[in-house]
């Protein structure tokens, strides 16, 4: 009679399952399941047809099928009795082991009123240990009146209950999947991945939390400015100042298509007035996308349009990414400042003041902030001062080193 297979059998892997294998089943089949790469007690249920694999034509399963199967002239392929009898009981055993586990865990679950043995308790420790700290929990509720579970009470239950899933079962709640996305932002992608390995169950992959920010409209278009979005921030910081900021960092030439925008990004946008015209390189044709890869250009550069809120807070505020987009840096000044114009008037429309912009030293930007504020320089066909929301400056009249006039749009800096 054959011996009763052990109770913690479906987590049986690699020597352990093989040598159940041997035991059950013989030498020749456990080197057709090593064949098949087939390592674990879960990864033989999941197989449908087992001894179909025996019917394939491969160099690799011919020594296997001279020891497991009669080869007959015709080409059939037959399963000798003893091994077909012996794997097929063996991996009934198995089923009705899992059905089994599946059932007593119904079982448990279902039941208001569990009781652990003490000798239970004295081998796993940690279990009372958790059970106090729940009780202590509760009674911290309880007096305070309140149906909000602490962080740490979430945090415990998801590591608990993704523990006893596989893998790609994992689920996380809301708050553990708000704490993983500031862990990822404040510490880092190694910082992150560092926690995640060392603490199974407890954190989401880098992928799920990048699935997160797309399902939540975190991800931005290329080209579009988040006006709305702006006015949002500003309003939970409750303030309505800001400085803006322009800058160019280098970036690879490369082209990819985003399916979420169904557009292709990487290509040079037009401008329009100094603003980049926002999904414009759609289309359905190949022909289409074939001429755009002839003649038009590659970005090299990607440029960055940053809002730094001012308050009266004691730690400065986050800055706010208003919008990106790439670029070659072939534009003329009067682009740079139609764009600041027009940003500075749409900002105004959601009550955000923009009181200056800061760039760095490129030319074309240094030329474009001495003409918006005058600086020995003017702008023959726009008057930025005499705009109904510019500001004046009241210069002391013994400062006769100060080359700025009085009425200013916005002023301009050159940042480090």
């Amino acid at each position: 009679m054959l011996k009763q297979l052990p109770s913690n059998v479906l987590n049986y892997s690699h020597d352990n399952f093989y040598q159940l294998v041997k035991q059950r089943c013989g030498d020749d089949v456990v080197e057709f399941m090593k064949l098949l790469d087939i390592s674990s007690i879960q990864s033989l249920l999941g197989i449908e047809n087992l001894l179909g694999y025996l019917e394939i034509h491969s160099e690799k399963l011919n020594n296997i099928k001279k020891k497991l199967t009669f080869q007959h002239e015709n080409g059939l392929v037959e399963v000798k009795w003893g091994v077909q009898h012996s794997l097929e009981y063996f991996i009934q055993d198995l089923r009705m082991a899992s059905d089994n586990s599946q059932y007593i865990m119904g079982s448990i679950v279902s039941n208001e009123d569990m009781f652990l043995s003490s000798s239970f308790l004295q081998k796993h420790p940690k279990i009372k240990c958790l059970i106090d700290l729940f009780q202590v929990i509760d009674e911290q509720n309880h007096e305070d009146n309140s149906e909000q579970s602490s962080f740490l009470n979430y945090f415990l239950d998801n590591i608990s209950s993704n523990l006893c899933r596989s893998k790609n079962a994992y689920r996380y709640t809301e708050p553990v999947l708000q704490f993983a996305t500031s862990l990822h932002i404040l510490g880092g992608k190694v910082a992150y991945e560092f926690m995640r390995l060392n603490l199974p169950g407890a954190l989401p992959a880098l992928s799920t939390l990048q699935t997160l920010a797309l399902n939540k409209d975190y991800r931005i278009k290329e080209g579009e400015f988040r006006f709305d979005s702006l006015a949002t921030h500003m309003k939970s910081i409750e303030t309505n100042i800001a400085f803006a900021s322009e800058d160019s960092t280098v970036v690879i030439k490369k082209v990819c298509y985003d399916s979420h925008t169904n557009s292709f990004v990487g290509f040079v946008l037009p401008l329009n007035d100094g603003i980049p015209a926002t999904l414009y390189y759609q289309t359905d044709s190949f022909q289409k996308l074939r001429e755009w890869f002839s003649s038009k250009d590659r970005s090299n550069l990607i440029n960055i349009h940053m809002v730094q809120p001012i308050s009266n807070m004691q730690l400065a505020p986050n800055p706010f990414l208003l919008s990106a987009f790439g670029t070659n840096n072939i534009y003329e000044t009067i682009d740079i400042i139609r764009r600041w114009i027009w940003i500075f008037e749409q900002s105004i429309l959601k009550s955000v003041r923009i009181v200056g912009f800061s760039t760095d030293g490129d030319p074309k930007y240094m030329r474009a902030m001495r003409l918006v504020i005058g600086f020995f320089a003017t702008l023959p066909n726009i008057k930025l001062d005499a705009y109904k929301d510019s500001f004046r400056v009241s210069i002391p009249e013994e400062w006769n080193w100060y080359f700025l006039g009085d009425n200013h749009l916005f002023l301009c800096f050159q940042d480090a």
